[in-house]
Order: C-alpha cells, then sequence, then structure tokens
C-alpha cells in the first residue's frame, strides 16, 4: 500500500504514519540532521519541531513572523528571511508549516531553491494541507517540492485519527527513524 501511495503522490518514498504528522517531523529531522548542527524553526511552531530538534541533538534557530494586522495571525514566511538565517547561522535543516493552522501557504518553490544553494534540507509540515495534490483549485503542495513533506489525513483528508503520511522526494530514506520511533 505505502508503494502504491508513493507512486501516486511520485516521491521517492512515502510512509504511513499512526502517531499523526510528529512521528513523521521527528522522523525527517532525524533522517537529515547529526547532533551539533543547526536546524531553522518558527517559533511558534508545533512542538513537534523543537522537540525533533533536540532528540537529534541539534541546534535550534528560531525565527519569527509578521503578523497580520487585520486579522492577527502569522503571515507567510518570507524565502528572504529563510535566505538570511541560513547564510548568518549556517542552518543545515529548515522546517516551515505550510500552510498555518489557518491557511497561509509560502512560497516551498522559493525556499527550497535557496536551500538547495546553502546545502540544506527542506522539510514542510504540510499538516493542515494533505488534499493539495489533488487539485489545481488548491494550493501547490510542497510533496514534490521538498525534501521531506508530512501530511495529517485525519486533519483535512478524512482519515482516522491519527493517520497521517511522511514523504521523501530526497535520496535520504527515513525507514530507520521511522523504525525508532513507532
Amino acid at each position: 500500500a505505502q508503494e502504491r501511495a508513493r507512486k501516486i503522490y511520485k516521491t521517492n518514498s512515502t510512509h504511513f504514519l499512526t502517531n499523526g504528522s510528529t512521528s513523521g517531523i521527528i522522523a525527517a529531522v532525524l533522517t537529515c540532521t547529526n547532533a551539533g548542527e543547526k536546524v531553522l524553526i518558527w517559533r511558534n511552531a508545533h512542538p513537534c519541531h523543537l522537540n525533533a530538534v533536540r532528540l537529534a541533538g541539534a541546534i535550534p534557530v528560531f525565527y519569527d513572523l509578521e503578523t497580520d494586522e487585520e486579522w492577527g495571525i502569522p503571515t507567510e514566511t518570507p524565502p528572504e528571511v529563510i535566505e538570511r538565517y541560513i547564510k548568518a547561522y549556517e542552518i543545515k535543516t529548515v522546517i516551515i508549516t505550510s500552510p498555518t493552522y489557518e491557511g497561509i501557504v509560502s512560497d516551498i518553490r522559493k525556499i527550497k531553491k535557496i536551500c538547495e544553494t546553502y546545502n540544506a534540507y527542506l522539510i514542510v509540515d504540510e499538516a493542515h494541507g494533505a488534499l493539495y495534490p489533488f487539485s489545481d483549485r488548491l494550493p501547490e503542495s510542497a510533496v514534490n517540492i521538498a525534501d521531506f513533506t508530512i501530511q495529517s489525513l485525519h486533519k483535512t483528508a478524512g482519515g482516522l485519527n491519527p493517520t497521517a503520511l511522511l514523504h521523501s522526494s530526497c535520496n535520504l530514506n527515513p525507514e530507520k527513524a521511522l523504525n525508532m520511533i513507532n
């Protein structure tokens, strides 16, 4: 079934998660990050982002997002902010949330291009965008752009709680890390 899912999503690998997106975030960080390396995360991200960095023995570097004055919600992650942090702190891995809980989407293609320029991995927490790959009317999914994309099927795609998917579009396979945390 995972092989069929991999073909549907056109990824290098797709893994079913029974512990929600949290286990996918942890597995992705453990797969591409070594102890002592720096990982860029949004200060108000889901707690599993920081927990994953700590479990990897990596060093968290935090960035903040601007708040939309009218709505009082965080805006998208600006690619230039990611580039500034990668350059200043020698970031190895970047984790972003897109869409946010409020549905704000970031420009994953631009952020991925920046990550490639500086040899950094990109992990996208797409927990609230599980249906994005299946409609041109929805924002573009990170599944075939980011190195790792994690989606929660139980949040927006009708999956039983807490089903999720971990997609890898790079040459790293998170199998070993998944076996450690499942």
